[in-house]
């Protein structure tokens, strides 16, 4: 019996951490709950001891039906939209919701019977296609969220387009100081440059989310096939990820990290490919898009460190530079001390939130006690440098090894973060996803 642990663990785990990604975010929204902040750091814990004991990932076909039958029913039984202005819009997106459970089930049903998916799956385009259109719908249904990332980002959109510099000006204060939050435009170029001319289009920010989500979805698939992934699990791994449980409220609130994941879909990507300057590009362009990026950009320079000689090495690191440049740049020029102010000092001055889903919101609220800067900045810094190490040890230059140190060091920084809610771990099931998908080996899929 203790046999057949180790090959069950390998078929059901990392796919699993999803779904408990998946459970533990509709459960809480991203709001502190003890329960799943230990659910969350076990299967951290559990991520990095299935990759040191699995080199190979073997995924079984049936479990990944099972994952997007949870999904889409989590879905078909509630939408989860705050702000929803239209119930014919949500009897809408259930309806979208209900028809990819049905489809699940035949999935499910059929894959318990030991048939081969191939001849069911040919018809997944067309319930991508559903999800992709209930996600367009979203901005129509809830044009209105009452959250400050919609509002910023908006109105940031205004101000630039009005030619007034968004970092220098005031913005609508909708929880009215209730966290501590300074009304600003807190988000560094990379949002601020994508997100306006969407805002100047559509009237909306979040249409760009939705184009967002279609090319990563093409990113799976291109990933999927640069590995030799056969189109069973390259559908499922899309179809899973349009039904993440979350995935119309991430959109609702009008989170970044939709942004961050196409983002780095491309990165992964083009380093898979090995089209190093256009790498150095989107991770110059990433650096320029959020704060905790350069984390990312030191574990990127690690890999690439390993794959190339000094001098293209150089090249690379010069190229991301000077592409992050090029976003900060005007800003910096126009006013630099409103810039700094804005999306550095204001920041760093926030307190712990205390219904943040993280182990320091949780110290803050029970014990009233935050974490010391140092502290933090070490346990922000030990998995960052520990992933480095382990890049430049390790034998083969593996993307997944990259991936997998990338979901610790964010894992760290969000679970020790003063402010951590859904969006955060929404990026980590993403990662998540990206590196099973990548630890598959070609033609090891489990079919039963």
């Amino acid at each position: 019996m203790i046999q057949n642990i180790k090959p069950l663990f390998t078929s059901l785990f990392p796919v699993s951490f999803i779904l408990l990604l998946g459970y533990s975010l509709r459960r809480t929204h991203g709001f502190i709950k003890t329960s799943h902040l230990i659910y969350i750091s076990l299967g951290l814990m559990l991520l990095v001891l299935h990759h040191f004991k699995n080199q190979e990932l073997k995924i079984s076909e049936k479990f990944l039906a099972i994952i997007y039958a949870i999904f889409s029913f989590m879905l078909t039984m509630k939408p989860d939209l705050f702000y929803a202005e239209s119930v014919n819009g949500i009897y809408l997106l259930q309806l979208i919701s209900g028809l990819n459970f049905i489809y699940s089930l035949i999935l499910v049903f059929k894959s318990l019977k030991g048939y081969d998916l191939k001849s069911s799956l040919r018809f997944a385009p067309i319930f991508i296609g559903l999800f992709v259109i209930a996600h367009a719908l979203v901005p129509l249904i809830s044009p209105n969220p009452g959250i400050d990332v919609f509002t910023v980002t908006q109105e940031g959109a205004d101000y630039l387009l009005k030619g007034v510099n968004p970092y220098a000006s005031k913005f609508s204060d909708i929880f009215g100081g209730r966290y501590g939050y300074v009304a600003g435009y807190v988000y560094w170029p990379g949002i601020l440059l994508t997100l306006s001319p969407f805002k100047w289009i559509f009237g909306d920010v979040r249409f760009f989310y939705i184009l967002a989500q279609i090319i990563t979805l093409f990113g799976i698939s291109k990933l999927a096939r640069s590995k030799g992934v056969n189109r069973s699990i390259e559908r499922f791994m899309q179809l899973i990820w349009l039904s993440f449980p979350v995935t119309f409220f991430v959109l609702e609130q009008t989170w970044t990290e939709n942004l961050i994941i196409v983002e780095l879909t491309l990165l992964f990507l083009f380093l898979q490919k090995r089209n190093f300057p256009f790498a150095a590009i989107t991770l110059g362009v990433l650096c320029a898009t959020k704060q905790y990026n350069i984390f990312l950009a030191i574990l990127v320079y690690a890999y690439i460190f390993k794959v190339l000689d000094l001098r293209e090495l150089v090249k690379f690191f010069i190229v991301s530079v000077l592409s992050a440049l090029v976003l900060f740049a005007p800003f910096i020029l126009w006013d630099h001390q409103a810039f700094i102010q804005t999306t550095l000092t204001d920041i760093l001055s926030y307190e712990p939130r205390r219904d943040a889903l993280s182990w320091a919101a949780w110290i803050f609220h029970h014990q009233a006690v935050k974490i010391p800067t140092l502290v933090s900045l070490v346990i922000y810094l030990t998995p960052t440098i520990f992933g480095c190490y382990r890049i430049l040890k390790t034998k083969s230059c593996e993307l997944r090894e990259l991936i997998l140190w990338l979901v610790v060091s964010y894992g760290a920084i969000f679970l020790f973060g003063k402010q951590a809610f859904c969006n955060y771990y929404y990026l980590i099931a993403f990662l998540v996803l990206i590196y099973s998908l990548l630890s598959i080996k070609s033609n090891k899929v489990l079919t039963s």
